[in-house]
């Protein structure tokens, strides 16, 4: 896998922890390998804390990412 993407099947593994770092509850707990996925692919540029570096990368933990909102609810619907 190339550095900085995920595959299909680990997009919503990270999504999920990622709202878990933005202070959301899914209700389906996130996999067991979920922060391992987000760190070694995400962490690097947007932080173990999912803040971003330095105002380089984006913030994910704001509650309002704009173009994914309709996206985080229907993640929190499931």
């Amino acid at each position: 896998m190339e550095g900085g993407f995920s595959s299909e099947e680990d997009a919503p593994k990270i999504a999920c922890y990622t709202l878990t770092l933005a202070g959301y509850t899914p209700t389906t707990p996130c996999p067991t390998e979920a922060s391992m996925l987000y760190t070694g692919i995400c962490g690097g540029c947007h932080g173990d804390d999912g803040k971003g570096l330095g105002g380089t990368y984006p913030d994910l933990t704001q509650k309002h990412l704009l173009g994914i909102q309709k996206q985080i609810d229907a993640s929190l619907a499931h």
